[in-house]
């Protein structure tokens, strides 16, 4: 029987840990939760599947014969004919004014100037530009799956704060309707404390609200229907190197894939000069054939190669090569403008960063002393030195030191991230 037991206690623990883990929200999973929930993430395989079919379409024209059938049936008010004053008679019938044709063509590119090989490569870059962007839609999207993350983080921590106040207040409560019944305090000090007590209730609901909230638009964002009650798990602190990092964002490579697709279409361009061969054949059955004279309706077949070459164009590949050139010029610029700003932002988040640090030592301090503080009102209260308004007061500033020190341990945290999808670098736990 101690087999049984033991396997279901383990049973328990385990259903009871899933359950506890499935309530406690994590900002890295609720981040690529998003990402595979948002409508764009299906994007990458959908232009996967657009540029497979792109090149088919491309090997196809360029490399796999072409067949035609045409059927065609005239008739001409004249036809050649032999004069009639020729010294002999040659014996040839004069064509039937009516005439009749079916073919069957055929089309096969032996070589088309690297025509194919160019276009897909300006294919293959357009769909790595689209790629790009739609991976700084999704980090847009992490963005604000992060903002919503954080805004119920700091309702939770305020709300736990709130709690804090909460349970020292009904402590003095029922410490004051005691002292009340024995003739130590009056009954509006014991009011005043009721009435800060219901404050900090109405305060809790407010959070509990808000932080709620918080959880459902998680849900809408991520898919996942989470507990309305879910906790917030702080994310752990992400350290950020001295040196400036680079700017990786998907912008960016966007930019040089821009820049990479219209030095490419030069390339296109520069097929436009390059001869192209081809082998064509005509399978037909008409009247006439080939023979003009005959009048009878005969078969026939035609075979041959085809070069067709334009080495001159008046300079209109030139002139469209320049035009591509001073594209890339204006996107280079763009890039470097997008750089600049990009880099200024980090550059803003990075000071902020030393600043909350700094201000967290601050608040650190600050809190240790309001504690103090609150300690020797609550016995000089006691000892009626001082008043229960003086005693609430520093009893709100202490519960404010704790929100503000809360309040900037997080913004450290949330500005580190910031930093990092700012530049898009990577990032862990």
């Amino acid at each position: 029987m101690k087999i049984p037991i033991l396997f279901f206690i383990s049973i328990s623990l385990l259903i009871a840990h899933s359950a506890q883990a499935a309530d406690t929200l994590d900002l890295m999973q609720c981040r690529a939760l998003a990402r595979e929930n948002y409508p764009l993430a299906q994007q990458k395989g959908l232009y996967d599947q657009s540029l497979e079919l792109t090149l088919k379409s491309l090997s196809t024209a360029s490399y796999f014969p072409k067949f035609n059938i045409t059927g065609e049936a005239s008739y001409q008010s004249d036809v050649t004919s032999l004069p009639g004053n020729l010294p002999f008679n040659l014996g040839i019938e004069q064509p039937a004014k009516d005439q009749y044709r079916a073919t069957l063509g055929i089309q096969q590119t032996i070589f088309d100037g690297n025509r194919s090989h160019s276009n897909k490569t300006v294919e293959r870059l357009g769909t790595q530009e689209q790629q790009q962007m739609n991976e700084a839609d999704l980090l847009n999207v992490e963005q604000q799956v992060m903002r919503v993350y954080f805004s119920g983080l700091l309702q939770q921590k305020a709300k736990e704060n709130l709690l804090l106040t909460k349970q020292t207040l009904e402590e003095r409560v029922k410490h004051a309707r005691s002292a009340l019944n024995n003739g130590m305090v009056l009954q509006r000090d014991l009011n005043l404390l009721e009435v800060q007590l219901r404050t900090i209730e109405k305060q809790i609901t407010e959070a509990t609200v808000n932080q709620q909230t918080c959880v459902q638009l998680l849900s809408l964002l991520t898919g996942v229907a989470f507990n309305e009650n879910s906790a917030f798990k702080i994310p752990d602190v992400i350290p950020i190197p001295d040196h400036e990092l680079d700017n990786l964002r998907p912008e960016m490579q966007a930019f040089n894939t821009r820049i990479n697709r219209l030095e490419a279409n030069k390339s296109v361009l520069n097929t436009q000069l390059t001869p192209t061969v081809q082998a064509y054949g005509t399978l037909g059955y008409g009247r006439p054939g080939l023979n003009m004279l005959s009048n009878n309706f005969d078969p026939y077949y035609v075979v041959g190669l085809r070069l067709n070459w334009t080495p001159w164009d008046g300079n209109l590949i030139h002139k469209q090569k320049k035009n591509l050139d001073v594209q890339a010029r204006i996107m280079a610029n763009q890039r470097s403008a997008y750089d600049i700003s990009v880099r200024t932002q980090a550059r803003q988040q990075r000071a902020d960063i030393r600043k909350q640090e700094a201000l967290l030592k601050q608040d650190m301090e600050i809190v240790a002393l309001r504690t103090t503080i609150v300690r020797e009102s609550a016995s000089q209260l006691d000892n009626g030195v001082i008043t229960t308004g003086d005693y609430i007061a520093d009893l709100n500033a202490e519960m404010q030191a704790r929100i503000n020190a809360d309040i900037t341990k997080i913004q450290i945290i949330k500005a580190r991230l910031d930093y990092l999808i700012t530049l898009g670098q990577p990032y862990s736990k």
